[in-house]
């Protein structure tokens, strides 16, 4: 447990990231308004 490896944190800092870009575009898609885009 001493020694993390940077790809597993990696992976987790991937996941996380691209289920925030998923929920985004999900929600700009949903909303189907230019405004979002400026926020």
């Amino acid at each position: 447990m001493t020694s993390i490896t940077p790809r597993l944190i990696l992976l987790r800092l991937g996941a996380a990231k691209a289920l925030t870009l998923s929920i985004e575009e999900g929600t700009i898609k949903e909303a189907g308004s230019s405004q979002y885009y400026f926020v």
